[in-house]
């Protein structure tokens, strides 16, 4: 269940900085998913289909920041310490790769 965030805000008592970069960073998570949403419906009104990818993940690389699945329209990835992919979930479409700030997650041929 989500909480509402200038509730959670004003529980930890953030100093007006804090609070603005929490909640920017919320913002930039909202953003990305708008954005893969609306990418995901033109792709669908223009009857794409994603090509036969997998992604892979550079733990090197992955610091766990969950952008990738924020992004993910099918759910395929799991973030603990570093992102893990779900092989069998997975379409292959690259939201991931193109969100993912460090360039952790990259396309492979199937």
């Amino acid at each position: 269940m989500r909480h509402n965030i200038a509730l959670l805000i004003k529980k930890e008592k953030f100093s007006k900085e804090e609070e603005l970069q929490v909640l920017k960073k919320k913002a930039r998570v909202i953003e990305i998913r708008i954005s893969s949403l609306k990418k995901r419906i033109n792709e669908l009104e223009r009857g794409h289909k994603p090509l036969a990818y997998m992604v892979d993940v550079d733990i090197e690389r992955c610091v766990g920041c969950g952008a990738c699945r924020d992004v993910c329209p099918t759910g395929a990835i799991s973030v603990q310490e570093t992102a893990r992919v779900d092989r069998k979930t997975c379409i292959g479409c690259g939201r991931c790769a193109e969100q993912c700030p460090r360039g952790a997650l990259s396309l492979y041929p199937v």
